[in-house]
């Protein structure tokens, strides 16, 4: 394989996401020392809040679109982790796809 300007981009990215990836993937299975309650509960909240928001829009409450959007922040929040570990994956994608079409452009 010939390296080139687009080679070594995708081998950075390929090096970043692999060490986001390994960053995140550590502290998800390493030792969980809190409460399986208190992590249970700090998902169901924000949910029941879009659940219950959601149904007080359906029935013309305007206080509901304050708890549909403040359980959502919440949620997004709680799944920030989730969306690194996609993106980081996705920089690893894009990297390979990039080595793959340098190499078959050679």
């Amino acid at each position: 394989m010939k390296l080139n300007r687009h080679s070594g981009l995708a081998i950075i990215l390929i090096l970043f996401g692999g060490l986001i990836l390994l960053n995140k993937l550590s502290l998800m299975f390493g030792f969980y020392h809190g409460n399986l309650l208190h992590h249970f509960m700090g998902w169901l909240i924000p949910i029941a809040m879009v659940g219950l928001g959601w149904y007080g829009i359906t029935r013309g409450s305007k206080i509901a679109w304050v708890i549909t959007i403040l359980g959502a922040i919440i949620l997004l929040g709680k799944m920030s982790g989730l969306i690194v570990i996609v993106l980081a994956a996705a920089l690893i994608a894009f990297g390979v796809s990039m080595l793959k079409r340098s190499a078959n452009r050679v």
